[in-house]
């Protein structure tokens, strides 16, 4: 009696220490024999879960498990965990390459999932520099769903790398008609037109997104770097000292600091 006992006591032990993947595990027949039982397999959605999870703890390894699992009838959910998981190995254009390929298979099966797949290619490909394809990942992105402010914004992002800020300001200005009260939107529409030199236009968006909320420092800084380019110096200056008033230990503060000792230089001089 006292050998079964630990027999079942050893036996508990292995059970505690076998991995997650052990497909089987053993328990002590009425004899103290070992022998095999039977295990649940895991869903592909409990698996695929599993699987991004190692792909952010152990990139390498759960791409090893990915293709595994594919080879093994893993299927898109098995190709989208290894693409993560290059992706966090920084592995970006292959990861790039695989996302856009499961992408391009699924358009028609599932234009949601693809475009999101799409998107994710296309913010490694930008990452990579390689901002054309981007470009064009995310241009198939957005045939496939309706538009969102989102992907508006990425694909911005890869307009502006491409030295092309008319064709991301068109982007910005679609983003900022789906989600009008959005300031992060406004202010990177500004950004846009500033590099145009549309500062007029810059200015209202900055005023816009500081009136719905957005970070008062930080968007009344640019506004009053705008300003400075307009020759509106009274302007800029009323901005940067608002600054200094609102936020005076920000990194904006420090920024208008030097901002209105450069005014107070060219006033000087002048």
């Amino acid at each position: 009696m006292k050998r079964n006992n630990k027999m079942r006591t050893l036996l508990l032990a292995l059970l505690i220490a076998l991995p997650a993947s052990t497909w089987a595990q053993t328990e002590a027949d009425e004899e103290g024999r070992p022998r095999l039982i039977d295990v649940p397999q895991l869903s592909p959605q409990e698996q695929f879960r599993l699987c991004m999870t190692q792909a952010t703890a152990s990139p390498a390894a759960a791409l090893i498990e990915a293709e595994r699992w594919e080879l093994e009838g893993g299927g898109n959910l098995a190709r989208e965990c290894a693409a993560t998981a290059l992706a966090n190995d920084n592995a970006f254009a292959a990861a790039a390459r695989r996302f856009e390929a499961l992408g391009r298979e699924l358009a028609e099966i599932d234009p949601e999932y693809a475009s999101d797949l799409y998107r994710e290619a296309g913010r490694l490909w930008l990452r990579e520099g390689f901002a054309q394809r981007a470009v064009w990942v995310l241009e198939s992105a957005s045939e496939l769903v309706e538009v969102s402010p989102q992907l508006l914004v990425e694909r911005a992002r890869a307009r502006h790398a491409l030295d092309d800020d008319a064709g991301a300001l068109e982007d910005l200005t679609q983003a900022a008609e789906l989600a009008p009260d959005r300031p992060d939107l406004l202010a990177l529409r500004a950004s846009a037109l500033r590099r145009l030199n549309m500062n007029d236009e810059a200015v209202d968006d900055l005023t816009r997104a500081i009136e719905v909320g957005g970070d008062f420092a930080e968007l009344t800084l640019e506004r009053g770097i705008v300003r400075v380019r307009q020759g509106d110096s009274e302007g800029a200056r009323l901005d940067f000292q608002s600054v200094l008033d609102e936020a005076p230990d920000s990194i904006s503060a420090e920024i208008a600091r030097r901002e209105i000792e450069r005014l107070d230089h060219s006033a000087d001089a002048s």
